[in-house]
């Protein structure tokens, strides 16, 4: 929301965010009174431009009446698919008075003429479309004279922007004798572009046929420039945040390696242990940011895939626990967990309901002083798998329960700062959950009273089926024979970790630094599977894999991407290169050690059917 958009609804974009569009963008007919459709909603759900009808009135919170006109628009992301809607809007009072003033006796013509070329762009056509008057600001805009213009189609300004059904629209309203409203792209003589916001109003005679039109316009090229700069600077964000994801990721790898590393060799000093323990819970924080960054810059784009399957509400309870218990622990809390002693079966991504649960047990933690109680509750009522967590921490105030989902919204700063992170969790919870056809609630009876969440997400009916393995622990619990192991990085450091680690674990390693070395290295080494980075110095993963995969056909080893890339476009490129698995950095060896245990390179099988998707990343 602008500042003008501000000053018109009289909502700051504070007051507005969280708030309906319904509330903050009241709207109804000047006449009747009667609430209008919210054309951002038909844009929507109709998929294409919409403009207001005539007559429409945009009441203030204040309860001023504002004449408004305004379109809205879908935004689609790059496979065309709508991700959300664009809202331009404007005070139309001074275009309103002089569309009255056009309409009002013939004997204020004089004045009418005046109140038009002070406030608007004017033309008036024929019934054939033959220009004939125009005002000093449409002559100013077009950068047409007067006399070029009179007599000339009005197509001497089309830009060749709109398609035939745009203008068939358009002709077809005033066939009717009903005006149009709408924006156009018109050039100008020099070859320039501008924008317009334009009513045309048809004069019938008495049988109801088109005497003449009235054009009455606005400039409005400098709102449509700025939408889209917007545009722009919305990519280049999402772009830059995928690229420092991608540059922190790579420093992070070995450190996480080399943290585990540590832990094999365990020191009997608790200061050593306690300093291991507390980086390895400081990098799972790092990447935990990292990744919800990325996640907020994907769904804005509407390029988040839920990866569904049949899952249960313990696998997901499960995965959570995994990534929270170290942030309750360390705050001494204590966590009671209620569940039915059956299975509660979800079509989901667990990976992002796993996330879910994380984020609302972490955010539990953090803002419950410390022994406190943290109670997670599931239920099953009315074919919906509800999950509750509550504290009896900090709770939070009437105002903050209105906004808590809002991006970057930070819950009670005041209370406890340090705590803080980057606000995204909560509102990546709502966006998840919302993917999956579910809810979120918040309750709180005030501050220092606690919290309670509840989602609530369609349940699926009771299956025979048992998963032969339910999680990443079990997988790396099997034994597995040892390999040979080809790791291609450019960073040494974290081929050299990685390395010791897997080393440590008996199999075999060879390191090489790029991929023609690679190449070259398969054949005197012939590994079972090769650990490939992406962006290599010389030639990409990619070519690599691609390159193997032709020449070796199916005695191609297990090819492993290991990058600090992981859109879904990334994943595809890697699965079309010719990869079976793709891992994000900064990797636990724990998914390794799995893919290692269940993938032989002799039984391509297995890498279909081994191991889970919300385990690895499986191609």
């Amino acid at each position: 929301m602008n500042k003008t958009a501000a000053s018109i609804t009289g909502w700051t974009e504070e007051e507005a965010r969280g708030t309906s569009l319904e509330t903050v963008f009241k709207i109804v007919n000047e006449e009747t009174r009667q609430a209008v459709e919210n054309p951002a909603l038909r844009a929507l759900k109709e998929g294409r431009i919409v403009g207001l009808a005539n007559h429409t009135s945009l009441i203030s919170k204040t309860g001023k009446d504002y004449p408004i006109d305004d379109s809205a628009a879908p935004i689609r992301n790059q496979d065309g698919e709508i991700i959300g809607a664009v809202l331009v809007f404007r005070d139309i009072t001074e275009r309103k008075q002089a569309e009255d003033a056009l309409l009002a006796s013939s004997k204020e013509s004089t004045d009418l003429k005046a109140a038009l070329d002070e406030h608007a762009i004017v033309a008036v056509t024929d019934a054939q479309g033959k220009i004939t008057a125009v005002n000093d600001k449409f002559c100013a805009i077009s950068k047409y004279s007067r006399e070029e213009l009179l007599g000339q189609d009005h197509r001497i300004i089309n830009s060749g922007y709109h398609p035939e059904a745009f203008f068939r629209d358009l002709w077809s309203t005033l066939a009717r004798g009903r005006p149009w409203q709408g924006e156009i792209k018109n050039k100008a003589k020099d070859g320039s572009y501008y924008w317009v916001g334009t009513t045309i109003v048809p004069f019938l005679n008495a049988g109801g046929k088109p005497l003449q039109y009235v054009d009455i316009q606005a400039d409005i090229t400098e709102r449509k420039q700025m939408e889209v700069e917007l545009f722009e600077v919305g990519r280049r964000k999402d772009e830059f945040l995928a690229t420092l994801a991608h540059e922190l990721r790579n420093p992070l790898a070995p450190i996480r390696t080399a943290l585990q590393v540590l832990k094999l060799d365990e020191s009997k000093d608790p200061r050593t242990t306690r300093a291991r323990e507390i980086m390895e819970r400081q990098v799972v924080h790092l990447v935990r940011l990292i990744n919800d960054l990325l996640d907020i810059a994907r769904i804005s784009q509407g390029k988040l895939i839920l990866e569904k399957s049949r899952i249960t509400v313990k696998e997901v309870i499960d995965a959570a626990l995994e990534t929270s218990r170290p942030v309750i622990e360390a705050e001494n809390h204590t966590l009671t967990i209620r569940t039915p002693d059956y299975p509660i079966y979800l079509d989901a991504d667990l990976t992002r309901m796993a996330q879910i649960v994380s984020n609302l047990l972490i955010n539990a933690a953090k803002y419950t002083p410390k022994y406190g109680t943290i109670d997670l509750s599931v239920e099953l009522i009315n074919k919906e798998a509800t999950i509750s967590i509550a504290d009896n921490g900090a709770g939070l105030t009437a105002d903050m329960l209105s906004k808590v989902f809002a991006i970057f919204t930070q819950v009670n700063q005041d209370l406890k700062r340090t705590q803080g992170g980057l606000g995204i969790g909560l509102a990546l919870a709502k966006n998840f959950i919302e993917l999956h056809g579910g809810i979120i609630q918040a309750k709180s009876e005030g501050l220092g009273k606690g919290s309670t969440f509840t989602l609530k997400l369609p349940a699926l009916e009771e299956s025979p089926e048992i998963s032969a393995i339910n999680n990443a622990s079990q997988i790396a619990a099997l034994s597995g024979p040892n390999r040979k192991i080809l790791i291609v990085d450019d960073n040494i450091e974290a081929a050299e970790m990685l390395s010791v680690f897997l080393q440590s674990s008996g199999h075999q390693t060879m390191m090489v630094y790029n991929g023609n070395d690679a190449l070259q290295a398969v054949a005197r080494f012939e590994p079972d599977y090769i650990l490939l980075d992406i962006g290599l110095p010389d030639i990409s993963g990619y070519e690599v894999a691609r390159k193997l995969s032709k020449d070796l056909g199916v005695r191609t080893p297990v090819l492993v991407a290991l990058t600090g890339w992981d859109s879904p476009e990334d994943k595809k490129k890697a699965a079309e290169a010719g990869f079976n698995f793709h891992l994000t950095k900064p990797v636990d060896v724990e998914e390794i050690e799995a893919i290692m245990n269940h993938a032989n390179s002799e039984d391509r099988t297995l890498i279909s059917h081994g191991i889970p998707k919300g385990s690895v990343g499986l191609l």
